[in-house]
């Protein structure tokens, strides 16, 4: 049997029922536990770099959250036949503020490193703007120039275009995901950053080409939900889901997918870990000043509805099907801004009682020659009034306001 004592304290606090875990991280759990750990005549944990890899990170960046720890080991998960990497993807979805950008940084400085020690090891770090890809190349070039970090200074030639180990050889760059302006290099990891905003697998396709010239390639797909439907973030969520449910081999791909597993799930802050670890209890610093942020912005929404698919996007981690669609352009709806002619004539009654999302109208269709009235009355559901003007929400916020602060204060103090 395989043993990581990282692996095992996260299980065992699920088991002992103080992690909350949405249903997609229970499936990993159970994949783990029966395909992995039994296997310890194929397998092993390469202890010392994951004891490195997280004595670096927090002694340098800051002490890591037991979601990232539950992953170091698997980064380091090798076959014992040829000592390759047994998960050479790793799919990390969840909700926007878990502080990805600070586990990209933490992985790109290491990985680089003598620690990690494979020469010519470079890192690229590839998004949609060069502000998103510079994000964490920034954070690693303060933190080895940062007044006290002599030692990082002595190891890495850092430059804001690029930082290099002068043991290694192995650079860090960033990199915008234009795949006409790129060529695959010779990466040993490759991080594709918002990967949720790629319409196409085209720079995946570019730089997964240089992967395998160097010891123990990988590639991270790390981000949120977004709005750009059947691209390429559909396509690996889909290819983790089959994993996930066992209609694909589990070796290769780690899904880690945090998300509500229902949009009930909004209104319920205490399950909200489900789509961020970051706001599991108990919460650090960084947790609570997150979870005071997410708990502003879902007040917002009792008076400005308009807010809410950003919110389920990014903050819940989960896609909602769109409840509001013009069913007629401007110009069909002035043409009905007059009079009704004389109602004398015997109507037609009519009822919508299909499957309904928004409105159901009831109503008396007449008609005088070429022109037809329609009296109605229309009923809007409870779910629209909710979603799109805040109903319930306001009641909640405005009428119990005190008690909810309280409530919640209690849960998460």
């Amino acid at each position: 049997m395989l043993r990581n004592k990282y692996v095992e304290e996260y299980i065992n606090r699920w088991k002992d029922g103080e992690l909350i875990l949405n249903d997609k991280r229970v499936k990993l759990i159970g994949l783990i536990e029966t395909i992995i750990l039994p296997r310890s005549d194929l397998y092993y944990f390469d202890e010392e770099q994951i004891e490195n890899y997280i004595n670096f990170s927090e002694s340098w960046y800051f002490e890591l959250d037991d979601w990232e720890k539950f992953i170091a080991p698997f980064i380091f998960l090798f076959t014992l036949e040829d000592d390759e990497t047994v998960f050479d993807e790793f799919l990390i979805v969840g909700g926007r503020g878990k502080g990805k950008n600070g586990f990209i940084s933490t992985l790109s400085n290491y990985f680089i490193s003598s620690l990690h020690g494979i020469d010519y090891y470079d890192v690229s770090i590839v998004a949609n703007s060069e502000k998103q890809a510079k994000r964490s190349h920034k954070e690693c070039y303060q933190v080895i120039k940062k007044k006290g970090n002599e030692d990082l200074e002595e190891e890495f030639e850092a430059y804001k275009s690029s930082i290099t180990s002068r043991e290694t050889q192995s650079t860090f760059e960033y990199k915008t995901s234009n795949a006409s302006s790129q060529d695959g290099g010779r990466e040993g990891a490759v991080i594709y950053d918002e990967f949720h905003e790629m319409e196409n697998s085209e720079i995946v396709d570019v730089f997964s080409g240089g992967l395998g010239k160097v010891d123990h390639g990988r590639q991270f797909f790390i981000g949120t939900k977004g709005f750009v439907r059947e691209g390429y973030f559909d396509t690996k969520y889909r290819e983790s889901e089959d994993i996930l449910n066992g209609l694909t081999e589990f070796i290769g791909v780690f899904p880690f997918i945090c998300e509500l597993d229902d949009i009930g799930e909004m209104d319920k802050p205490e399950l909200w870990p489900k789509a961020n670890p970051a706001l599991q209890p108990p919460l650090n610093k960084r947790g609570k000043r997150l979870l005071t942020r997410i708990m502003k912005e879902y007040k917002k929404l009792a008076t400005e509805p308009s807010g809410r698919p950003a919110f389920v996007t990014k903050r819940m981690n989960f896609i909602e099907d769109k409840m509001e669609n013009s069913v007629a352009t401007k110009e069909e709806l002035t043409a009905t801004n007059r009079p009704f002619f004389k109602l004398d004539s015997v109507p037609i009654g009519g009822l919508d009682f299909g499957s309904v999302r928004d409105f159901a109208t009831c109503g008396l269709l007449f008609k005088k020659k070429d022109e037809y009235a329609f009296k109605s009355f229309t009923f809007a559901m409870k779910q629209f009034c909710d979603v799109h003007y805040g109903y319930s929400l306001k009641e909640q916020v405005v009428g119990s306001e005190k008690k909810h602060q309280l409530k919640v204060g209690k849960k998460w103090g």
